[in-house]
């Protein structure tokens, strides 16, 4: 017998979709977020993306996202996103130095 290995494809994508990945978010209103993201099934018109750590991009800087909260995961409507991009070298390493904690 073979020794090549049987992939479930269905298992293999929901276990890729459980695993977020860090992406830039340009809203509609110009704000830009970086924040790892999962996908979660939902309604039409629910809340349809995990946004975890966000943090809001201004100039190279980073803060906390959205303001006055004190949580790290929250809920939003991909329908409110105008894009979705891989962050630079500069901003990745930035978010993944204030998320380590």
């Amino acid at each position: 017998m073979d020794d090549y290995e049987v992939i479930d494809m269905e298992e293999q994508l929901e276990e890729e979709k459980k695993q977020g990945v860090i992406k830039c978010i340009l809203f509609e209103n110009g704000t830009y977020i970086v924040s790892e993201i999962e996908e979660i099934v939902a309604d039409y018109g629910m809340p349809n993306c995990k946004l975890i750590n966000p943090y809001e991009i201004k100039d190279e800087f980073l803060s906390k996202f959205p303001n006055y909260c004190n949580q790290t995961e929250i809920l939003m409507s991909s329908d409110k996103f105008l894009t979705i991009y891989d962050p630079s070298d500069i901003i990745l390493n930035k978010y993944v130095r204030m998320t380590a904690e």
